[in-house]
């Protein structure tokens, strides 16, 4: 079971999953003349919408090309884009009008 990470990702519905499984595990007693069982740990389908990272902006940086922006956290307590090149939202909660700009974030480590 999928978690949409981007604005617009469309993930499988629970129910439309559990009717094409159904249907499989259907086939396979008929063929093994007995009943299958499937436990399913739903994991961070559950979880992944329900936490976010806050942090503080400790220092800016501009060049021609990008701003840099400096946090105080990093690598240390979100290491799934690092290892491999997960995507997390980021939200300015402090600038009303959403300004977007060609933007590298960094951390304290990373």
């Amino acid at each position: 079971m999928g978690v949409a990470y981007k604005e617009g990702e469309q993930i499988s519905d629970p129910e439309q999953l559990y009717e094409k499984v159904r249907v499989i595990m259907a086939k396979w007693e008929s063929v093994l003349k007995k009943p299958i069982r499937i436990v399913v740990e739903p994991g961070r389908f559950i979880v992944a919408d329900s936490g976010a990272l806050l942090c503080t902006i400790t220092a800016t940086k501009k060049t021609p090309e990008k701003l840099f922006i400096g946090t105080d956290t990093g690598f240390t307590h979100l290491m799934r884009p690092a290892l491999y090149g997960a995507y997390h939202d980021i939200i300015n909660f402090m600038d009303d009008h959403q300004t977007r700009a060609k933007t590298t974030v960094c951390g304290n480590i990373c």
